[in-house]
């Protein structure tokens, strides 16, 4: 919310998640669909930019609560 997304985006997000399901393969073997209650899939074209944007938020949390610690010159 915080990155001014259109709700209408972060719905259809909800939506796809809430209702994805997924497959292993193994070789030449497909295990059966399940639903995977959290993350993104492997692959999914979004996966790098929705873990950036978490990676961030938690950067951010981390950087306002003055905690960590200095590595060379970065604090």
């Amino acid at each position: 919310m915080h990155r001014l997304v259109p709700i209408n985006l972060l719905r259809v997000l909800e939506t796809w998640f809430a209702i994805g399901s997924t497959c292993v393969k193994w070789c030449n073997f497909f295990s059966r669909s399940f639903v995977h209650s959290c993350g993104v899939g492997q692959g999914v074209i979004l996966s790098p930019y929705l873990f950036a944007v978490y990676i961030d938020s938690i950067f951010d949390k981390v950087q306002r609560c003055n905690f960590g610690c200095n590595l060379k010159w970065f604090v």
